[in-house]
């Protein structure tokens, strides 16, 4: 019930054979369905640890705060470190104002000055933390874009903007390298939109 969950690609993984591999999709489908309101950051990890996978993904997860304040990362790939997931919380990194997702695991290590999704991370958190300094929050979208602005780079895909208690969500696509999404023309649409109710 307003709960919004994107799936990101880390990279790949070397493994061996994938014959007890089920699709990403399908084993983080079936998390969601076996968690708990109440304990669903445990649930989240402990479920996901079931299903090795062969592409390190950032899960983002965020609810709104009226039905119970949810933000947080799940870093999960098929190493062995905290047994394939570890859990990124916005109180944990981030501040508990927000939490931030790039395209690159933050926690579990691997991270490259090349791959250069700590930068951005650090920009957004940056960036946010302007705002939070001059009591404001972050409510249009223009001020989201501000902060993605930021930690855009040529080679950013998408950008997606979230509003979880009003169902609504903005969406930026890049056309080609060189062409970050931020810089783009933004889709608004609401959840109905996309998922209308009988």
């Amino acid at each position: 019930d307003g709960v919004f969950v994107s799936m990101n690609n880390v990279s790949e993984l070397v493994a061996g054979g994938n014959n007890d591999r089920i699709p990403r999709c399908l084993a983080l489908r079936e998390a969601l369905e076996r968690a708990r309101r109440i304990t669903a950051l445990a649930d989240l990890p402990e479920s996901l640890r079931r299903h090795p996978i062969l592409v390190g993904n950032n899960i983002l997860l965020s609810r709104p705060a009226a039905r119970g304040a949810l933000a947080a990362v799940l870093e999960w790939d098929g190493d062995s470190q905290d047994n394939g997931v570890t859990l990124r919380s916005s109180e944990e990194r981030d501040g508990a104002e927000a939490i931030f997702c790039t395209n690159h695991h933050i926690s579990r290590g691997g991270q490259s000055p090349e791959a250069g999704s700590l930068g951005r991370y650090c920009a957004m958190r940056e960036e946010v933390g302007r705002f939070l300094t001059a009591e404001k929050q972050i409510g249009s979208l223009q001020e989201a874009r501000q902060v993605l602005a930021r930690a855009a780079g040529a080679k950013t895909l998408h950008s997606v903007v979230v509003w979880p208690a009003t169902r609504r969500w903005a969406l930026a696509l890049s056309p080609g390298e060189g062409k970050p999404a931020v810089d783009q023309p933004w889709v608004e649409f609401s959840w109905w939109d996309v998922m209308p109710m009988p």
